[in-house]
């Protein structure tokens, strides 16, 4: 059985070697799950990787555990005087 690695343990760098901040992690993550990649992005850091390897390292999509991983919140606008049912 494979050890799946937590959804926060994953850090991100960008193209330039440096590590994302927390909410635009958030966010990379959210594509990294939903597309199976991140353009511009690595999933380790490229000092310590040979450029060669930088596409395939780090965790796979299916290697991640999801767990508590933030989905995005989604808002609901109805027009004044209308209820969210009569929307449909």
């Amino acid at each position: 059985m494979t050890t799946l690695t937590a959804w926060d343990d994953v850090r991100i760098w960008d193209f330039d070697g440096n590590e994302v901040a927390d909410d635009q992690r958030i966010e990379l993550l959210r594509e990294y799950r939903s597309t199976n990649g991140i353009i511009g992005h690595w999933l380790v850091d490229p000092a310590e990787t040979d450029a060669d390897d930088l596409a395939e390292a780090g965790p796979a999509v299916d290697q991640i555990d999801w767990t508590g991983f933030p989905t995005p919140r989604t808002v609901v606008v109805t027009a004044p005087g209308t209820s969210a049912s009569e929307r449909r």
